[in-house]
């Protein structure tokens, strides 16, 4: 069955258009269009309640993880715009474009925190036929429905 939006208890998105599948297994959230593209979300609950500077913390702390990853993953070959964030009393959002510049994928992260949870949103397109344009006009109405919930 195809699916046109998620709808978490935690979060919530519409994704791009395409047919989309759920591989989701207990570790992450997993879901594909084809084989060309993927979204990953993973849901990080904090011990307490983070206050506003916790939570810049955290959510430059795993941005830094993610990037760090990505860049492994790829040999060095990824290429990393910079980042975008926004703050507002209880949320700190970021977002960075990449392209794996050896194996031609696009990648878009997206870090979406409140005091109580910060959820990472990572869009792949692994297609290689996308222009950096299309790709980020896809990946910005995806991110730009992205809902995290502040409360408990």
């Amino acid at each position: 069955m195809s699916l046109t939006t998620v709808n978490e208890a935690d979060f919530s998105f519409t994704f791009p258009e395409g047919t989309w599948t759920n591989h989701s297994t207990q570790e992450a959230y997993d879901f594909r269009c084809g084989e060309q593209e993927q979204v990953m979300a993973v849901r990080h609950i904090p011990r307490k309640p983070l206050s506003q500077p916790e939570l810049q913390a955290a959510v430059i702390d795993l941005y830094r993880v993610r990037i760090s990853s990505a860049q492994q993953h790829s040999g060095n070959f990824c290429k990393f715009e910079s980042p975008t964030c926004s703050e507002s009393p209880g949320e700190f959002d970021a977002l960075v474009f990449a392209q794996d510049l050896r194996q031609r994928v696009f990648m878009q992260f997206g870090f979406f925190g409140t005091p109580h949870r910060i959820v990472v949103i990572s869009y792949y397109d692994y297609s290689g036929a996308a222009s950096p344009d299309t790709f980020k006009q896809r990946a910005s109405a995806m991110f730009s429905s992205v809902r995290v919930p502040g409360g408990v």
